[in-house]
């Protein structure tokens, strides 16, 4: 499904939470309902890590170990919970690209969001 060739497919496949396999062939629509799908999580799971940093001081104080913790939680939340109830259907994706996916969201969801709340976060 995630293909250099067909970049397209990515925002596609996030938009098949909500349309299903009809996703994939509903083009650039399908794809731009992906995009905005995607930044509303990430913008929600900013927004949950802000507000418990506010109780809990320690996520700001170590945004590293916190933040990559964070991403892994993301992860698990979205693959056990979210997409299970979604219109997407299982994952067929391999256990080597699971796994590739799940250390990303630890650099690349939790970790800008735990070291942007502590720079930003006020």
């Amino acid at each position: 499904m995630y293909s250099p060739k067909h970049p397209i497919l990515i925002p596609q496949a996030i938009a098949s939470g909500l349309l299903g396999r009809a996703s994939f062939s509903d083009g650039a629509r399908s794809a731009v309902l992906g995009v905005i799908c995607h930044f509303t999580i990430a913008l929600g799971a900013a927004t949950v890590f802000y507000a418990a940093s506010r109780t809990w001081r320690f996520l700001v104080d170590r945004p590293v170990v916190s933040g990559m913790t964070f991403g892994a939680c993301m992860y698990v939340v979205m693959h056990l919970v979210i997409v299970p109830l979604s219109a997407a259907g299982p994952s067929r994706l391999s256990f080597a690209l699971k796994s590739a996916e799940f250390v990303e969201h630890w650099f690349c969801v939790g970790l800008p969001i735990a070291c942007s709340v502590r720079r930003f976060g006020g």
